[in-house]
This record gives C-alpha cells, sequence and structure tokens, in this order.
C-alpha cells in the first residue's frame, strides 16, 4: 500500500544541504529562461499588418500568380500588377496597419526600374508566405468532384472523373480557403 505523504514529510525530503537547493533553483532558473527564450525566438507572434492581411488576402485574388511568376523572374517586372495590388490595398477599410505600411512600400512603383520591382515583389512574396498564404506544388492532378473547387479548365476542355491532368497553374491557398484558382489541361 502507497503511502501518502503530508506536507511536513515533504518538507523534510528537501535537503538539509543549501548548495544543493541552490542548485535545484538554479536549474529552475535556467529551464524557464530557456522556455521564454525559445518562444520569443521560435514562435514569433504574426504582427497585426499581417493578421490584418490574412483577414483580407481573397481580395487579392488573381494577383498572387503573376507576382510569384515576377518574384521569381520567369515572367518580367510589371508594374500594372503591382498598381492593381495598391489600389486593393488602398481600398481596404479594416486593415490600417497593412494598408498604412505597403501604400508607403509601394508608392512609386509606376517609377521603379526592372530590379526595384522585382525586388519589391520578391519582398511582397514574402510577406504573403509568412501570413500563411502558399502556393500548392501539385503538377498533375486526378480530377474528381472537388476539382472544380480549386481549378478552372484551360480554353474548352472539360476532363472526366478519374482522369490524371496536368496543373498548367496552381492555385493558393490560406488554411482552407481557396485565394486563386489554378488552371488544369490535358498534356503530360
Amino acid at each position: 500500500m502507497k503511502k501518502i505523504l503530508n506536507l511536513s514529510e515533504i518538507i523534510n525530503l528537501i535537503p538539509d544541504n543549501k548548495n544543493n537547493l541552490l542548485i535545484i533553483l538554479f536549474l529552475l532558473l535556467l529551464a524557464i529562461i530557456f522556455i521564454f527564450l525559445y518562444r520569443l525566438l521560435f514562435l514569433k507572434k504574426k504582427s497585426i499588418s499581417q493578421v490584418e492581411f490574412s483577414q483580407n488576402a481573397v481580395v487579392f485574388g488573381g494577383l498572387f500568380e503573376p507576382l510569384y511568376l515576377i518574384s521569381s523572374g520567369v515572367t518580367k517586372y510589371k508594374p500594372g500588377i503591382i498598381g492593381d495590388w495598391l489600389v486593393r490595398t488602398e481600398n481596404l477599410s479594416n486593415a490600417l496597419q497593412y494598408k498604412n505600411e505597403w501604400s508607403e512600400k509601394l508608392s512609386g512603383f509606376e517609377n521603379w526600374d526592372l530590379k526595384q520591382g522585382v525586388n519589391k515583389t520578391k519582398e511582397l512574396i514574402n510577406f504573403i508566405r509568412t501570413v500563411g498564404i502558399a502556393r500548392d506544388t501539385a503538377s498533375k492532378v486526378t480530377i474528381d468532384s472537388k476539382t472544380f473547387q480549386k481549378y478552372v479548365y484551360e480554353n474548352d476542355f472539360i476532363p472526366e472523373i478519374g482522369k490524371k491532368v496536368k496543373v498548367k497553374t496552381p492555385f493558393w491557398y490560406f488554411n482552407d480557403i481557396i485565394l486563386e484558382k489554378g488552371v488544369i489541361g490535358e498534356g503530360d
């Protein structure tokens, strides 16, 4: 039968040696400091700007892929993409921090050279990723009843359920929300 210790018996278990007690307290203090530093360094909270953007990300549908293609060097910088992004940003009424931050960062886009334009699109794509928005990586998909939620069909191509098709343009999403549909078509 197990004996339950009362408080005076527990106190008697603490070593009389003050050095041992100091060592135990020091180790506990180190553990608390480690936990605090871990949370501070690795469990970064999202900024107000990031939270506001994530709540309004759907407004920017249709611009994620063009920004990505510019930032990755697949297509050349087009000021109209940034201009469209800036107009949508400035029209937000419930994202003051995001609006102020990015209106300033994107102002003067009409005068950017190719290098500045690419660098700003990279900065914007990096911001989008820190929010948790992602670009799907599938190169092929098998058609099922939910495919239309993520993709539109290229031209007049309408595949049959169960058919494997090529992803021409990936979709963009945040959590379970599709922000920008991808494009699928025939081909390998």
